[in-house]
């Protein structure tokens, strides 16, 4: 978050979360507690347009996106639909 409060005024940008809000326990990557990081993300930057995305991705993926022919189709989430269709 030290990031994104560094950034300056977000004010109508459009900020993609990426992350996924994990820790690490026992030697085992769990949820952590709290507001997610878009959530975070969106307290810190009020007037920015947050959308989640690309978190479920995996460097195969990300290295080669048209995996058996076909591109592939990432879902995102997000409550402001112009920042969605962007």
């Amino acid at each position: 978050m030290d990031v994104v409060a560094g950034l300056g005024d977000l004010s109508g940008k459009l900020v993609l979360d990426v992350t996924n809000n994990i820790k690490s326990e026992n030697g085992y990557t769990v949820p952590q507690d709290g507001p997610s990081t878009a959530q975070r993300i969106q307290m810190l930057a009020p007037n920015a347009k947050v959308v989640k995305g690309l978190n479920t991705l995996n460097i195969a993926v990300m290295a080669n996106t048209k995996l058996g022919g076909d591109r592939v189709t990432l879902p995102i989430a997000g409550n402001d639909k112009e920042a969605k269709a962007k």
